[in-house]
């Protein structure tokens, strides 16, 4: 719901943009992009370019949800019917381009989209040389705006991510190091974690600020290796309070015995960073320690022979 409203809230202001920016400039927008696609009609064209369909079609129609809606809420600019063009993708980096021929072929004022970096920077070039402008509402990569005076975003690049990550880890959390887990094989991060270990070492002053990168496989379902590589590293060992966060308690096993392997691997291996706290929840049952019947400083070790049920 709230990726649905920041959405609404971009397409609403990229829908005002066109009817409220200064007057010069305005006229200058106007004059190089409108009145040659349809603003002297009574309806100025959107094109709206997004994975309808195939493996982006998910957050591609969310895109397109809060377009719909921010166009309900504003649908007219300019005394003008507002008037929205669908293209899909499909996902596909070779269906793009015909959905942005397409697409220009129906000479639209300004085109939003699309989700996905790989298939916006082939439209922001096609789109370039049609001298049509479009705004990328979610995409990152800084290529896509990068020598394309048609081509506007309104989300912060991959770089800009990176650093107010390391700004928010050392001057908001005062740490001094912090390890990177990121998806194997996403380019969405290489510039966002290249960025955020750049800004660690500036920060701080050292080269061991990231001293650990973990490279997590997208169709990964047992994060004991992960977990493992973070034991081995050590880095734990440099601070003198430890803390665990996790939804499903490392010790529950449900009636059906799942998460029993899960427990049981975990356990030792959480049990050899000696932590001090873990939280976590799911079960939505308040179990307290009565202050009085633990004695200070006791040391809560998770045990085999515990079950959520």
């Amino acid at each position: 719901m709230r990726n649905l409203r920041n959405i609404a809230i971009a397409a609403v202001l990229i829908f005002a943009m066109v009817a409220m920016t200064g007057c010069t400039t305005f006229n200058n927008f106007k004059a190089a992009f409108f009145e040659e696609t349809g603003l002297k009609s009574d309806t100025i064209k959107i094109g709206v370019l997004e994975p309808q369909t195939g493996n982006d079609s998910k957050m591609g129609n969310e895109e397109i949800r809060g377009i719909e809606l921010a166009h309900k809420l504003k649908p007219n600019v300019l005394d003008k019917d507002v008037e929205l063009i669908f293209e899909d993708t499909q996902s596909s980096i070779y269906v793009t381009e015909t959905a942005v021929t397409d697409l220009i072929a129906k000479a639209p004022a300004v085109v939003l989209g699309s989700y996905g970096d790989t298939v916006t920077l082939i439209a922001s070039q096609m789109l370039g040389e049609a001298k049509i402008p479009a705004i990328a509402i979610t995409s990152t990569n800084p290529l896509i705006t990068v020598n394309n005076p048609y081509y506007f975003r309104v989300s912060f690049t991959d770089a800009s991510q990176g650093k107010v990550l390391a700004d928010y880890v050392v001057e908001k959390l005062k740490l001094k190091k912090a390890a990177v887990i990121r998806m194997d094989r996403d380019d969405t991060t290489v510039e966002l974690v290249s960025k955020f270990k750049s800004r660690m070492r500036h920060l701080t002053g050292t080269e061991s600020s990231v001293p650990l990168t973990i490279d997590v496989k997208v169709d990964t379902k047992d994060y004991t290796e992960m977990l493992e590589q973070i034991v081995a590293d050590g880095e734990y060992k440099n601070y003198q309070y430890r803390m665990m966060l996790c939804h499903i308690p490392v010790v529950y096993v449900d009636k059906n015995g799942y998460f029993e392997s899960f427990r049981n691997d975990w356990t030792a291996l959480l049990n050899q960073m000696e932590l001090d706290i873990g939280l976590s929840g799911h079960k939505h049952v308040l179990w307290p320690l009565i202050p009085g019947q633990v004695e200070p400083n006791t040391t809560l070790v998770y045990s085999d022979a515990f079950s959520g049920e």
